[in-house]
């Protein structure tokens, strides 16, 4: 007896003339702005201390962070003031206080204008109510920024400018050029 085989074509062989024949649409969708706003200014955090109350009236109970943002985009950009400080301590919760002119001890008014090139300095001021010398923190900090003089008048949605430093203490003194009166 022979077997009788027939011509048909296999399942693979449907599927895949199936997936050739089917109509190719090509769709433009728009890409979330985050994902097409070039790179942003860069941060780098400096040295940092605690800040004993009543000892520098400037600034609140707490730490204090010098903190450097350079502007190296080709645009102006606008740092505003809903800057955000973490760290990863269990014992210590820091919040965001001021932003200090290390030059004239006068809290820094937001929105700041960076252009092309340039850099600023600031002390940033976190309030907590902690010891004074914490071992091995890592404090992030968080500023927001745009090409408006407007938060939130930027047609994108930059992400944050970021900087993340790990300080081995956080004594009392530190090598911060504090403003005047200090």
């Amino acid at each position: 007896m022979t077997e009788v085989r027939s011509a048909l074509p296999s399942r693979r062989t449907i599927a895949m003339g199936a997936a050739w024949s089917v109509p190719v649409m090509a769709v433009a969708a728009a890409a979330p702005a985050l994902a097409a706003s070039a790179p942003g200014p860069t941060a780098v955090l400096g040295e940092a201390c605690k800040s004993p109350g009543g000892s520098c009236k400037v600034f609140v109970k707490g730490y204090i962070f010098e903190i450097t943002i350079v502007n190296n985009t080709p645009e102006t950009v606008w740092l505003y003031d809903d800057i955000v400080i973490t760290d990863d301590s269990p014992s210590i919760d820091l919040a965001f206080a001021q932003a200090i002119d290390p030059a004239t001890g006068e809290t820094v008014d937001f929105p700041v204008r960076l252009d092309p090139g340039d850099s600023v300095t600031f002390i940033l001021n976190a309030s907590s109510s902690d010891s004074a010398n914490q071992q091995g923190v890592t404090v992030t900090a968080s500023i927001p920024w745009g090409h408006s003089s407007v938060e939130g008048g930027d047609p994108d949605n930059h992400a944050p400018i970021m900087a993340v430093k790990t300080y081995p203490a956080t004594p009392p003194t530190c090598g911060i050029k504090l403003p005047p009166g200090c």
